[in-house]
């Protein structure tokens, strides 16, 4: 299972603004790929991060909100079913890992990327 880093609060709030401004540029119409090419963050692990989570954000809101199949959420983002399916793999690790965190007591030590 893959390292989580604990952000700072500088760090989260950057975070924030660059996941926001990335939903903006998308609902706009812009290609995920495009929007994540303009992430104003200098720390490489964190435009990582970023990029890595805008597209989570993307497939929980179509596929698990919306109810929309894994293939029209390739359609939708204009990507590649299998880069989808990748990252859904990768969510219901961050699931896992949230769970063996917060334990049964649901105290959790922070936020994680």
């Amino acid at each position: 299972m893959e390292n989580y880093k604990v952000f700072s609060e500088d760090e989260e709030k950057i975070y924030d603004r660059e996941i926001y401004i990335l939903m903006e540029k998308i609902k706009e119409g812009m290609h995920i790929d495009e929007a994540c090419k303009e992430i104003n963050a200098d720390d490489p692990e964190m435009r990582q991060i970023i990029e890595d989570d805008i597209l989570k954000i993307l497939i929980a809101n179509l596929h698990y909100q919306q109810g929309m199949s894994l293939e029209d959420v390739a359609k939708q983002l204009d990507i590649a079913l299998q880069r989808v399916k990748d990252t859904q793999r990768v969510m219901l690790e961050d699931v896992i890992h949230t769970m063996n965190e917060e334990g049964v007591n649901g105290s959790s030590s922070g936020m994680t990327h």
